[in-house]
Parts: C-alpha cells; structure tokens; sequence
C-alpha cells in the first residue's frame, strides 16, 4: 500500500513550446499581411470587371 512518485525532466519540450510559439506568431503575421487582401481585392475586382462585360 506504499505510494510511488516518479518525477520525470525533460528539458527539451520547453524548446518544443518556443516552436509553437514562434509558429503561431509568424503565422498571425503572415494572415495580416496587407499584401494578401490587396490580391484578393484585386481579383475580385478583375472578376466583377469580366462578369460585367459579359453581360453587356
């Protein structure tokens, strides 16, 4: 009926966080990037312009 308490140290997993961190940031960043709304602005515009000739 004794108890047991294993303690484990593993030091590298705080680098396996870091990681994610510095992914989901670079990640936010490349999502807020004004470049891809400026594309996608463009090609929706393009778009609108060619279904607009077509039906005229």
């Amino acid at each position: 009926g004794a108890w047991s308490l294993r303690i484990y140290h593993k030091p590298f997993i705080r680098w396996i966080w870091l990681g994610f961190i510095f992914m989901a940031i670079g990640g936010i960043l490349a999502a807020t990037d004004r470049r891809y709304f400026q594309l996608a602005r463009k090609a929706h515009m393009v778009a609108a312009n060619q279904a607009m000739a077509g039906a005229a």
